[in-house]
């Protein structure tokens, strides 16, 4: 037959004979070639060994951006033709239907990478002939006792791989070896529907072992009959093939996911380089031991409400168990259906020429999200090793129908199938929108062709049914959570393509076939390790265990059951990831008997950090639900009365803060599994949500020295004082000239993306602190008067009239506010250069919070404008104007340019951004968190301050969660399904963002929700220029097109490329721990040995020690030991200060006194080191310059020579004088990196 293989024992010429193992496989791979003369997978089918270049294949990754050679088949006279109807529907379907022209091309490029190269295949063909005519040339064994065999066995060191229960000593049934009726290379190695997911996994051959009949009886399905005589089987084959040298192979076992039920011998070549070795293919072969087709067994009593598995219990050991064994039934059914799927599969690949391409694809999607045994050490969704043949499956029901067993459907009911013309790309659509929008668990799936059993067993007995023409369902011992999670990536992958475009800033085809999905840390919202060695399960079941094929196949199952009906609809979807299947030596009869560790991850829902559980009412608290609701959640359920006066069985999960509540999900699971497995909550079951929170405060042993007693400190605390101060400053009318129409608050702490939450410090509990604890914080607002005439028309006269202002509203608020204090700040560190707005209002309430206020008149943009030549001055009298741009020398033009970008960032962009992201706070409740985390892990590693302002990082953040201008505008975000619900995997996510995002191209946010954002995005990318300027970043919006506004000042190319490279090794560090022991802690070290100077400060001068990293005690040294004694220090005229840090203070003076000469870098959160390094550029030596921004020193001549002297850098006075600026602060300069 032309859709068969079969190995012959003849031996092929050389020149590839009839019977040939090569042409057997041509006679499959190219069965529909012959019909039509044209490549069997159509125009996308992979190209042969002329058109594409023999590469090293690398996995699935290294295929992105590789270009595939292609030969030009056109004579020079068809150049000229039209084109060909097939090549018009080609391009209508790369504009249409794939969205951009290089989607399209990215996939034909991919398909050729994902299959094995011919060359490679020889080897394997030779061994496979070889091992064919060994394997019918076996003798036979006569029967032999199933119990005896396991000694004999076990002294050859060959261990039969026998399932539980294991035979006795009163067996009466014999097990016997004869060769194999049949051999057949079945699987998608036949048909060339197998796809190379990664470089460390390697090809599986699957060669089906008919035995023969005479071996069997006619009630083997019984007890695990069948199942001994196979692993005995499987013995004996082993036997056989480790004791022959020709074959210069390696045998192994290995079971799969029901236990040793379905057990398979592994192949392995030895790499000795003999003609038959295969390992330059990266392949193994699998020998499957099968029944044949005319085998005494009665595959009816295979249904799924049919009990095979007699096991007596203790109680009644003449009464045999009645109770269903529905999966045990599937394993041995599923041993006669591999020759059945080689032929429907063959069947498709010759009836649909896109249907190879489409299934590669779908394998390609699936392997990358961990619904196949991928690397060992990411593992597999549980439930999903061993289902190679799901995706054939669904393509087959998509496109030739169900099965009605007779009954009419209408229309609506009625599933139309595909036509066979469709492309691969549209089965593989068509593919994910079944996946997406079908429940498997509420709508059972039969294939058209038939079932031997009815429909209603299946239901019945299955939590999922999915059955193929086989009558084998699918998704046997599949759990509900692991199709959850399927359902959930096809949503999310559907929304990437359908949402994809040309002006889209994301690549669909790199998300949706080359990014590995298996990483739980950016996949999930919630991820937790679960050790499972002292797991003891409440409840366990002997027949059911056994059904399951052992206790870990079980366990697994039970954890699945109880989480998913423990979180109910708090969750989208759950992952419960087990290691892969790995093999064992053929002395092992059985893999290890219990699991060690697994993950779980949870894809939280909207209402997940909801306090109560509601279950039964009062009114049946003697039915069944609600005892078995209070089994199931023992002493947390309680009968509660609500406020609308029902009384129902509760769960009610006391929290103290939101960090707490945002720990409810994993509180679940912890409580869950340790009643049900019996697991230690807090040794077991480890997370990480707790150790971020503890980023993000003070530690509880120094909260009472930092705090201040009866203090309230939070986000709503300091909100509610901006209400009080609005509210004080707007009953000022008759104290002031005008009246105030606006006060806008622009500080971080008003929006809660300030990394620590704010603390107020009142004036009375300040005398409690030591004078390193009295450092306040002050929050930046801007007050708008309304429009009046009487203003200066001039911008120093603005200023002067300004301070007349902050006085007269300073002495009417402390007149009316008892305990406030106002003071006039001028010349701070944050006003303009030039003599421009140096002025601001310091105010502390009675309460401690600290506020900065200043003054925005709308007019002084247009004197701006005037000044810079930006618009033309009207002149009355005909003389030329003082404010003309030409009057003003270089300097001043800098120093009024500076001033007008500091008008333009604080009194213009500053508010509206504010509004903006204190929005983005209450729609997405995990950004908040994610950008106090980002910040954290900016500021740990020195790049916060001075360098990546607090806006751009909350822009940064905001992408993540509004990704297009459509988002941004749509207000129901529940139609997103990969928004963070966790500050965790929001931070991860940045992270990535960080390490992938490709800088000089620049990014576009939705963050404002405007109708022109549907032009702006497009428009607003298009300005952007990034590499202009001191900052190399540029992150528009679009209310600031060119994204300069708040990356203007930084951060350079060193520090972006710092950026990348930390980003990169902090995604590595927690890939490679997130499956056992990461600690996020790690994340936020910072290692200083790539600085060529370290500045360490003085301990007791370090006012926020409390808030490092790596916070000790011992580093807070204060003079205070009790709160009832008033501090001796020499500082107790200054109770509080208020925004200042001397060793923020000290760091600034240095960036701007040595700019140019070293780029220094610093942690304002308790950092006790600058770092800095020295500019490249003026270590050479070079000509002398005047007015050189550097500090030179001549260079030594050798001899006399008469070259001209040349100056270099003079280090030691550098040195000298940071020494000199930071006499008193300072504890040590060192000298890293000596230079020569």
């Amino acid at each position: 037959m032309a859709h068969e293989l079969i190995l012959k024992r003849k031996r092929a010429s050389e020149h590839g004979g009839k019977g040939s193992i090569e042409n057997q496989h041509k006679k499959i791979r190219h069965s529909s070639d012959s019909e039509d003369g044209s490549l069997g997978d159509g125009s996308e089918g992979p190209l042969d060994d002329t058109e594409v270049a023999e590469e090293e294949w690398g996995g699935i990754d290294s295929a992105a951006g590789k270009e595939v050679k292609k030969v030009d088949r056109r004579d020079s006279e068809h150049v000229n033709k039209p084109p060909t109807r097939d090549e018009l529907r080609a391009i209508k379907e790369a504009s249409e239907l794939f969205k951009s022209n290089s989607f399209k091309f990215q996939i034909d490029a991919l398909l050729p990478h994902i299959r094995p190269k011919e060359s490679r295949i020889k080897p394997l063909d030779d061994f496979l002939l070889q091992l064919h005519a060994f394997l019918m040339g076996l003798p036979s064994k006569p029967p032999f006792s199933s119990f005896g065999c396991i000694s004999g066995s076990a002294k050859r060191g060959i261990a039969v791989p026998y399932p539980a229960p294991l035979p006795s000593d009163d067996t009466a049934w014999k097990v016997a070896f004869e060769k194999p009726v049949n051999i057949t290379v079945v699987g998608s190695w036949a048909n060339k529907t197998g796809v190379k997911s990664s470089s460390s996994v390697a090809w599986t051959i699957d060669i089906a072992l008919e035995m023969p009949p005479t071996i069997f009886q006619e009630k083997d399905y019984l007890d695990c009959r069948f199942f001994h005589k196979k692993a005995y089987y499987l013995a004996s084959l082993a036997s056989a093939i480790s004791s022959n040298k020709q074959l210069h192979v390696d045998a192994h076992y290995e079971s799969l996911y029901s236990g040793n039920r379905l057990s398979s011998l592994i192949l392995t070549p030895q790499k000795d380089g003999s003609t038959i070795d295969f390992s330059g293919l990266n392949a193994c072969v699998r020998l499957l031991a099968v029944l044949p087709s005319s085998c005494p067994i009665s595959l009816h009593h295979l249904s799924p409400n049919h009990c095979n598995l007699r096991v007596k219990t203790t109680e009644e050991a003449a009464v045999a168990s009645s109770r269903a064994t529905p999966i045990y039934n599937s394993d041995l059914l599923m041993c006669t259906t591999s020759r059945a799927h080689l032929l429907r599969t063959h069947e498709l690949v010759r009836e649909l020429p896109s249907f190879r391409d489409a299934l590669a694809l779908l394998r390609i999607w699936a392997n990358q999200r961990g619904y196949s045994p991928g690397p060992k050490d990411r593992g597999c969704i549980v439930g999903f090793e061993g289902r190679g043949y799901l995706w054939t499956a669904l393509l087959q029901f998509l496109i030739i129908g169900e099965e009605t067993f007779g009954r009419e459907t209408s229309k609506k009911e009625k599933r139309r199938t595909l036509g066979r013309g469709l492309s691969s790309y549209q089965l593989f659509r068509a593919a994910l929108d079944l996946l997406a929008n079908h429940n498997f668990a509420d709508d059972a799936i039969f294939v058209k062709g038939g079932s031997m059993f009815p429909p209603e067993a299946y239901k019945q007995h299955y939590g999922a049914v999915f059955v193929d023409s086989s009558s084998v369902n699918l998704l046997t011992g599949v759990p509900l959570v692991s199709l959850d999670l399927l359902r959930h990536d096809a949503k999310i992958t559907l929304d990437l393509l359908n949402k994809s475009s040309a002006d889209s800033t994301i690549d669909p085809f790199a998300e949706v076939f080359l990014r590995d999905r298996r990483q739980l840390s950016t996949r999930f919202d919630v991820v937790l390790n679960v050790d499972l060695r002292k797991t003891h399960l409440q409840k366990s079941d002997l027949v059911e265990t056994l059904d399951f094929g052992g206790p870990c196949q079980y366990l697994l199952h039970t954890l699945a059951t109880v989480i998913r009906r423990a979180l109910g609809d708090r969750v989208v979807a759950i992952a419960v990831i087990s290691p892969t299947s790995d093999t064992r030596p053929l002395s092992h009869a059985s893999a290890p008997a219990s699991l060690t560790r697994i993950n779980i991850g949870l894809v939280l829902n909207s209402n997940a950090f909801r306090l109560v559980d509601h279950g039964p009412s009062v009114s049946e608290q003697q039915n069944e639900e609600a005892i078995e609701f209070r089994d199931f959640w023992g002493s947390k359920a309680e009968l509660r009365r609500f406020k609308d006066g029902r009384i129902s069985e509760s769960v009610v999960w006391e929290v103290k803060n939101s960090d707490e509540r945002a720990r409810i999900p994993s509180s679940i699971v912890r409580f869950i599994l340790a009643r049900h497995l019996g697991l230690d909550a807090e040794r077991d079951v480890q997370e990480i949500q707790k150790d971020f929170d503890d980023l993000l405060r003070v530690p509880d042993t120094l909260s009472q020295r930092v705090v201040p007693p009866g203090v309230r400190p939070g986000f709503k605390s300091a909100m509610a004082a901006f209400d009080n101060l609005v509210r004080d400053l707007k009953g000022l009318d008759e104290d002031i000239p005008l009246s105030i129409l606006n006060v806008s608050p622009t500080s971080s702490d008003l929006r809660y993306t300030s990394t620590f939450t704010p603390i107020p410090i009142p004036f009375k509990s300040a005398s409690s602190l030591s004078s390193t604890m009295r450092y306040l914080p002050s929050m930046d607002v801007v007050i708008q008067f309304e429009r009046s005439g009487r203003w200066p028309d001039d911008l120093s006269a603005i200023q002067q009239m300004k301070l007349a202002f902050f006085e007269r509203i300073a002495s009417a608020l402390m007149t009316k506010v008892s305990g406030l204090r106002a003071i006039v700040v001028t010349g701070d560190g944050k006003s303009f250069q030039g003599g421009l707005d140096r002025a601001y209002l310091e105010i502390v309430t009675v309460d401690g919070w600290a506020f900065s206020a200043r003054i925005w008149h709308d007019r002084e943009v247009t004197h701006f404008e005037r000044l810079l030549g930006k618009k033309k001055s009207f002149v009355t009298n005909g003389t030329a104007s003082t404010t003309n741009a030409k009057a003003l020398d270089r300097s001043e033009r800098q120093s009024v340019l500076e001033a007008y970008q500091f008008y333009d960032r604080y009194f213009v962009h500053a508010p509206r951004h504010h509004h903006a992201i204190a929005s983005l706070c209450h729609r997405f409740p995990a950004y908040p968190g994610t950008v106090r985390l980002v910040k954290r892990w900016f500021s740990s590693h020195w790049i916060h301050e001075g360098h990546v302002s607090g806006e751009a990082i909350e822009l940064l953040c905001a992408s993540v969660f509004v990704n297009d201008a459509k988002d941004a505008l749509q207000r129901n975000d529940e139609t997103r399904t990969d928004i963070p619900a966790t500050k965790e995997l929001g931070f991860f996510r940045v992270i990535l963002l960080l390490r992938d995002w490709t800088w000089e191209s620049g990014l576009f946010v939705s963050l404002y929700d405007t109708e022109s954002s549907r032009t702006e995005e497009k428009d607003g990318a298009a300005h952007v220029k990034a590499g202009y300027g001191k900052g190399v970043w540029s992150i528009s919006t679009s209310e600031d097109r060119e994204g300069r506004t708040w990356t203007s000042e930084g951060p350079d190319a060193l520090v972006a490329r710092r950026v990348k490279m930390l980003a990169s090794s902090c995604m590595k560090h927690v890939f490679s721990h997130e499956r056992d022991s990461l600690n996020p802690r790690v994340l936020f070290l910072h290692p200083s040995n790539d600085y060529d100077i370290l500045i360490r400060f003085k301990p007791d001068i370090l006012c926020r020690a409390h808030q490092s990293v790596d916070v000790f005690d011992s580093t807070l040294k204060g003079d205070k030991r009790y709160a009832n004694i008033p501090s001796t220090s020499s500082e107790d005229d200054e109770p509080l200060r208020v925004d200042f840090d001397p060793a923020l203070t000290y760091f600034t003076d240095l960036k701007r006194i040595f700019a140019g000469t070293l780029e220094f870098f610093y942690d304002p959160f308790g950092g006790s080191v600058i770092g800095a390094v020295w500019d490249p550029s003026l270590l050479a030596a070079k000509p002398f310059r005047v007015l050189a921004d550097y500090s030179p020193m001549p260079t030594e001549l050798e001899g006399k020579s008469k070259q001209k002297r040349q100056v270099v850098l003079n280090e030691n006075s550098v040195l000298a004088e940071i020494q000199r600026i930071g006499e008193g602060l300072i504890k040590s300069i060192e000298v890293q990196h000596v230079r020569v």
